[in-house]
This record gives structure tokens, sequence and C-alpha cells, in this order.
């Protein structure tokens, strides 16, 4: 009997930007901070801004999952999820699960995360972007522009 994986197919979509979305798929034993790092590069977003995860779809939420910062200092999140340990698999995700992403807490980038489908599959799924549609600036402009 041969071992399995569960590949995790997800829609990614921004509020405030009805046409912008990304379809990503991961394998379940990434964690969230994987998950982020994936949505991040997916909208070629910086990845120096604090985070959050939200099952409940809450910002802030008290039993969300967050970075551990303990490392840089900045001991203002004691919650007991941490991103960087938390598995996708441990979730408890379905398809159809709807949660949130909150990302830089100053500009608060709100993604709304929905599980398209979950597959069993017989090799470790790689991360990747599997659809891709419209496109948003994280600081309101094409950073690539200002090097010409």
């Amino acid at each position: 009997m041969s071992k399995s994986y569960k590949k995790y197919v997800m829609k990614v979509s921004v509020k405030g930007y009805a046409r912008v979305s990304r379809t990503i798929q991961i394998y379940g034993g990434r964690t969230l901070d994987d998950l982020s790092a994936a949505i991040l590069d997916a909208f070629k977003f910086d990845s120096d801004h604090l985070y959050m995860f939200s099952l409940k779809g809450k910002p802030y939420d008290s039993e969300g999952y967050y970075k551990d910062y303990e490392d840089l200092g900045m001991g203002i999140f004691e919650s007991d999820h941490k991103s960087t340990s938390t598995k996708i698999d441990k979730l408890g995700l379905t398809v159809k699960k709807k949660f949130l992403y909150l990302y830089d807490f100053g500009d608060e980038w709100s993604f709304n995360i929905t599980v398209k489908s979950i597959t069993e599959e017989e090799t470790i799924p790689f991360t990747s972007v599997l659809q891709s549609s419209g496109e948003i600036y994280q600081y309101g402009y094409d950073e690539d522009l200002d090097d010409e």
C-alpha cells in the first residue's frame, strides 16, 4: 500500500477587487506560513508585514493563526495558534470552506480563501499557481516601472 498526500486547491480573492484572484495548489503537510508565502508570491507582494489567518473569517480573530514574532522581540500576539507550525492538514478544511488571510496590519489587505478541492496524490504536490486573474499592486502602482 502506497502513501498518499493531500493536495488542496484554493481560490484566493482580494476584498475590494472583484476581478482579481489566484488559484493555488499546496500540499497539506505545508504550514500556514508556507500558504502565506505562496499567496504573497502569487500576487507579487513583499513579505515583510504581519499577517493572520482566521477560519471564522474575522480579522484579528483571537482564535486565529498568527506568525510567531517572538524571535523578533515582538510578543504582541500571544496566540497558541502559530502559522509557522500549523500544518494545513491539521485545520480540518473541507471543500467549499471559506476563511480569511489578513496581510499587513497597516494597509489591511484582506484575502478571501475558498477550498475548491482536496485530493489524494501519490507524490507530494508542488506549491503552484494554477490560475491567475487580474492584477493588483501592493503599493498602488507597479514598482518595476520606477526602475526604467
